[in-house]
């Protein structure tokens, strides 16, 4: 596996340039070859990707999640909550191709779409109801889609269901002249930026879902005020070499394909990459390298690092109107 130009760039300024006696001096390009490779054979990936590991448990925050989602959609008027939505009505989807719709108190300003994490394995829109407070008290209305799961169905394809979702949700006709805003956490981060972009910049603006160049039709994309990918994976190669891929089935073809890293942004204003400053190094180097790649490319982008959160407490601000991470999503 190739670490890619922002690792070797990296690695470059690491190593020491020396010449063996009675050699001649190898290359830098032979010198960040050796060293990737030393560097691939050292690391645990499995371990790298953790998030659990890390905090000694994720049951307690998973729990917890589930706990104060139940307690919201209990606390919540019938009136601001649609429910149990389908967003594909073709034949063959799924129960879990639908989505949760929670209304402002008053007339919406915009729709925010949050897509949850789980590794694209596990979880499900109830546990993250409680996150769409926040955006509520400001008068946003917030959806949260749910998805299938690997190995079900592959990356690629939850990909193509978000993007229907999204699609779906956004021409209701309570938002067709709202500001748009997508979020989602983990692989939910991975899933809003892949759904903004392409695997062919010739294709920028047009829609082909069936050969995966693009997945939102470009009148959708042109709503689009920001994207933020909270904690988000977006380089899946390391997760060919960690024990959860014998679920996950990424391919080094998939991978290509459905890294957002690798691709080209579709004509978005404004992307930012949250993650917390707890959180495990591989989780701040991708927020790093979408944001480093996709600045050249086109959108605003930056990196915040919220202190003080890990992987799991960097999503709970979403419940307080005027937190920082709500006052990121909704800017203009």
């Amino acid at each position: 596996m190739s670490a890619g130009v922002s690792a070797r760039v990296f690695l470059a300024k690491e190593l020491e340039i020396t010449k063996p006696e009675g050699k001649e001096s190898p290359t830098i390009s032979d010198q960040i070859e050796h060293r990737e490779i030393q560097l691939m054979a050292s690391v645990n990936w499995s371990d790298a990707y953790d998030n659990g590991k890390a905090v000694g448990g994720s049951e307690p925050f998973v729990e917890a999640w589930a706990k104060s989602a139940a307690h919201f959609w209990d606390s919540i008027a019938p009136e601001r909550l649609i429910a149990d939505q389908p967003y594909n009505e073709t034949t063959g989807h799924t129960e879990r191709q639908r989505y949760d719709l929670f209304m402002p108190s008053v007339k919406p300003v915009g729709l925010m779409i949050f897509v949850h994490g789980g590794y694209w394995m596990r979880l499900d829109p109830s546990f993250f109801s409680h996150l769409a407070n926040g955006p509520n008290d400001r008068g946003w209305a917030v959806a949260i889609p749910g998805y299938d799961l690997c190995p079900d169905v592959s990356i690629a394809e939850i990909a193509t269901q978000i993007a229907q979702a999204v699609t779906t949700i956004a021409n209701r006709p309570e938002f067709t002249d709202k500001p748009l805003v997508l979020t989602g956490h983990s692989a939910g981060g991975h899933l809003v930026t892949r759904i903004v972009s392409s695997t062919d910049p010739e294709t920028n603006g047009k829609t082909n879902a069936s050969n995966n160049l693009r997945l939102l039709p470009v009148e959708i994309n042109e709503r689009i005020r920001h994207v933020v990918s909270i904690s988000g994976i977006h380089d899946l190669r390391p997760l060919m070499n960690t024990a959860m891929n014998d679920t996950l089935g990424i391919t080094p073809v998939l991978a290509r394909t459905e890294s957002p890293a690798l691709l080209t942004p579709a004509s978005i204003k404004a992307v930012t990459c949250w993650v917390g400053d707890d959180e495990l190094p591989e989780f701040k180097r991708q927020s790093a390298l979408l944001s480093g790649i996709w600045h050249a490319l086109g959108p605003t982008t930056r990196v915040i690092a919220e202190p003080s959160k890990n992987h799991f407490t960097v999503i709970d601000n979403l419940q307080n109107k005027s937190s920082p991470i709500v006052d990121c999503i909704l800017s203009d």
